[in-house]
């Protein structure tokens, strides 16, 4: 979600909030009317919790694919973690990654793959990688859900 994405997220619930406010100002807590307060301004800070920590996740791995280490990973074992959009499905790899000035290292990762490759992700399968610069254990496989590279 970019910029303009949470922005509009955040008005609507900001609106949402203030439709809640306005009920709670125009009616009384004995008509049916009154139980739209409390839900609409529920559903507002609900949503500017969810809008905020999603934009954490986009931020840190926009952060890793621009300042990361470019490297290579092994896979050395996969699970199936969930089942996910109806064209994705979740893995959770554990990998064995090499990049430059670093001995190869243990690391686990968790990626959506198109049910058309999820089949080929298979213990021996070199991935490209970026690694966070200051914490190793976060790792980044650098290709989109169909194995194409993001980088």
């Amino acid at each position: 979600m970019g910029l303009l994405g949470r922005a509009a997220g955040y008005f609507w619930c900001v609106v949402s909030m203030a439709i809640g406010g306005l009920a709670f100002l125009f009616y009384d807590r004995g008509d049916e009317e009154w139980v739209i307060a409390p839900i609409a301004v529920g559903v507002g800070l609900l949503g500017i919790v969810l809008i905020s920590v999603a934009g954490r996740f986009e931020r840190a791995r926009t952060f890793i694919l621009r300042h990361g280490v470019a490297g290579v990973g092994t896979v050395t074992a996969v699970s199936k973690t969930m089942r996910g959009e109806t064209e994705a499905r979740y893995l959770k790899l554990t990998l064995t990654v090499v990049v430059p000035g670093r001995s190869p290292y243990q690391a686990t990762t968790r990626k959506a793959y198109g049910l058309s490759v999820v089949d080929r992700v298979q213990p021996g399968l070199v991935l490209p990688v970026r690694v966070h610069p200051t914490r190793p254990e976060k790792v980044l496989i650098a290709g989109d859900q169909y194995q194409r590279p993001l980088v």
